[in-house]
């Protein structure tokens, strides 16, 4: 699925898409293909 989808991602656009895994033990787990890495910066829920 990464390689289909990394296909049709514009990567020079800033296109990205991440894969969140929700089994107990990966659930912080997170990869991405394309993008930036996201900044680390304070979590702001509205």
């Amino acid at each position: 699925m990464r390689h289909r989808l990394s296909e049709f991602i514009k990567k020079a656009k800033g296109d990205s898409v991440r894969f969140y895994f929700l089994c107990e033990d990966c659930q912080r787990k997170v990869e991405r293909i394309g993008g930036s890495e996201p900044s680390r910066g304070p979590t702001i829920i509205v």
